[in-house]
């Protein structure tokens, strides 16, 4: 199954702080692997926020504007390079994200909840306690609904800060219905699969509970790298993910969606 998925959009650089390589060694690293399709979507520089080691500052958008574009004209006919973004959604960025869209030439941004604006500032979903789960599921299903977003970058992030209680089922539930109804794809996330922590006491992730019940309720998923270094493209446990998909019936895309 993973063989024959011809695509990735989930790819940062150095530039939100907690990356490396080059972007042309992303590229690289996508063509090796076979891809016929890869996304760079890094970390939001979102206007007015300064958040060093999570996302680039403001002043690096035209930058990677610049670099992205020119590997896309670089690269033509080996690879099809796309330019996004991960977001987290808040109304207060609507607009910004929109011009992302409509003004800098991005093809797609996704949706990747971490965190959340207030009084002008981010707040870590994980500082929140017992209601980060409803915060976090409420903002996701608005941003969902706010058209801007290809797709929803690990939905499943919750499980982090959840005791898996009855509001996470619920929640999980809520998210996984509403993306079926709107047909927005959510995202087998590989990223916390090359974390040195995964077999301590953070929980298994991606996590059973979410993905069973989107086995149960439909809908359309796929599978993201998450790439934090050019070598994930190469070094990630696919194994594991293919059992993964195997073992919950998932049937992620093969071709991009965009």
């Amino acid at each position: 199954m993973i063989e024959n998925i011809n695509f990735n959009l989930h790819s940062h650089t150095a530039r939100c702080g907690h990356a490396g390589g080059t972007d042309e060694e992303y590229v690289q690293a996508a063509i090796a692997r076979g891809l016929k399709v890869m996304g760079f979507s890094d970390h939001a520089m979102l206007p007015g926020i300064h958040e060093p080691g999570m996302r680039g500052e403001p002043e690096e958008l035209e930058d990677y504007l610049a670099s992205v574009k020119s590997l896309k004209k670089k690269y033509a006919g080996q690879i099809d390079v796309k330019l996004g973004m991960e977001c987290e959604y808040h109304p207060h960025f609507a607009s910004y994200y929109r011009d992302l869209l409509d003004k800098k030439g991005f093809d797609y941004l996704i949706m990747g909840e971490h965190s959340y604006y207030e009084n002008g500032t981010m707040h870590w979903f994980y500082a929140e306690g017992a209601k980060a789960t409803k915060h976090y599921t409420d903002l996701l299903i608005e941003g969902m609904e706010s058209g801007l977003f290809l797709y929803v970058a690990h939905p499943d992030l919750m499980v982090l800060y959840s005791k898996k209680d009855k509001t996470y089922v619920s929640c999980c539930k809520r998210i996984i219905n509403r993306a079926k109804e709107l047909g927005i794809p959510l995202e087998i996330n590989m990223g916390r699969s090359r974390n040195p922590y995964r077999h301590s006491q953070i929980p298994e992730y991606p996590d059973p509970i979410f993905w069973d019940l989107f086995r149960q309720i439909g809908g359309t998923c796929l599978l993201g790298i998450d790439a934090h270094m050019p070598d994930d493209y190469l070094k990630s446990p696919y194994g594991y993910f293919e059992e993964f998909i195997r073992q919950y019936k998932l049937q992620p895309l093969l071709t991009s969606p965009i």
